[in-house]
């Protein structure tokens, strides 16, 4: 038993898309329903399917990759859990260049020490993600190269990280006209999304 998915590009960096569960005849009559866990960013992020003639597929939109909890209820009482990496595809005739961009630490104290560890927690949340360090006595500094199904795994990295430094001041530096603004836990994804808007 195993879960698929399939991803539609419907335009301007959003995307339909559905995830099912897979198996023999035999497997999936035992299913009685299964349960999908979504990103915290979702209104209602857990979803109860209970229709075997779909292969309790789930049916979504939105613009950002994730890691999908999944949870196959089985009639005996019995369960099963498994996760789906969501992935999102540019059609090969819209395929969109990298958003590049900056984020810097302007702490007084520990600002290189805080980029490298910043690092490592972005490359964790998003491992496909570009991403490189910026070597500067003044203001240490991460160049990320961002398309849209990556927004949600950086901004869970940024966010991770942040919750765990609150000390921290990070600015998102982005644009021709090198906009600046402050991140913060509550804003990290829709500064990302405005990064890679502004360069569109």
């Amino acid at each position: 038993m195993r879960s698929e998915q399939k991803d539609i590009y419907v335009g301007d960096d959003w995307w339909d898309w559905s995830v099912w569960i897979e198996g023999t005849p035999a497997e999936l009559s035992r299913v009685k329903s299964v349960t999908y866990i979504l990103d915290s960013s979702f209104s209602s992020p857990v979803r109860v399917v209970r229709s075997r003639k779909t292969n309790f597929r789930l049916e979504n939109s939105g613009w950002g990759e994730f890691t999908i909890e999944i949870e196959v209820n089985f009639q005996d009482g019995k369960s099963r859990k498994m996760s789906h990496d969501l992935k999102l595809h540019y059609p090969s005739t819209r395929r969109k260049s990298p958003t590049r961009f900056q984020i810097v630490d302007v702490t007084p104290k520990k600002a290189s020490l805080h980029t490298a560890n910043l690092l490592g927690a972005i490359t964790m949340a998003a491992p496909k993600v570009d991403v490189k360090a910026v070597k500067s006595a003044a203001q240490p500094a991460l160049k990320i190269a961002l398309t849209g199904p990556t927004v949600s795994a950086v901004a869970k990295g940024i966010t991770t990280w942040l919750s765990h430094n609150s000390g921290v001041r990070l600015q998102i530096v982005s644009g021709s006209k090198k906009n600046v603004q402050d991140v913060s836990l509550s804003n990290a994804a829709s500064l990302l999304r405005a990064a890679r808007d502004d360069q569109a």
